[in-house]
């Protein structure tokens, strides 16, 4: 396991269980659902579900550590992370489950009261439109009040 993935083993649980919990996410989508994990179990429990430090960038909260783990999960087969072109001719990344025996052993250890907050994020957003989602995530006053680069939570 790299020094990455090994620092963020929570956040690799995190991802695999909200995948399991949706249907493909495009990348800039997932990262926006961790955020709000991370949002909602702070709100409820003084601290958050993730080891991941969200700062202010291009698409609103980012953590640079995704990317990372993201690939890490992708070479271990528990995920396809792949890049597309669409219509318009603009990049994206969608992300899905690749193997069930693998993405069990990775999200094991997660309690119920993450579970909960997870599947709560994922039934909430995963099928509403990004820009929707979006729109709140910038409203919220900790990214509201952030500038570029500086770290919301």
């Amino acid at each position: 396991m790299t020094k990455i993935a090994e620092k963020n083993k929570k956040a690799l649980q995190i991802i695999v269980e909200l995948l399991r919990n949706t249907e493909p996410l495009i990348k800039t989508k997932l990262v926006k659902l961790l955020f709000l994990i991370d949002m909602k179990f702070l709100e409820i429990y003084g601290k958050k579900m993730s080891e991941l430090t969200y700062v202010r960038y291009f698409y609103g909260p980012y953590s640079r550590d995704i990317d990372y783990l993201l690939t890490f999960l992708n070479a271990k087969g528990v995920i396809s992370y792949e890049e597309h072109i669409n219509s318009d001719g603009k990049t994206y990344y969608l992300i899905e489950l690749s193997n069930n025996e693998k993405y069990n052993e990775v999200s094991k250890s997660l309690g119920e009261k993450e579970r909960k907050i997870i599947k709560e994020i994922a039934d909430r957003y995963s099928k509403k439109d990004l820009s929707k989602i979006l729109e709140e995530v910038y409203n919220i006053p900790k990214v509201k009040n952030k500038n570029f680069g500086e770290e919301i939570i």
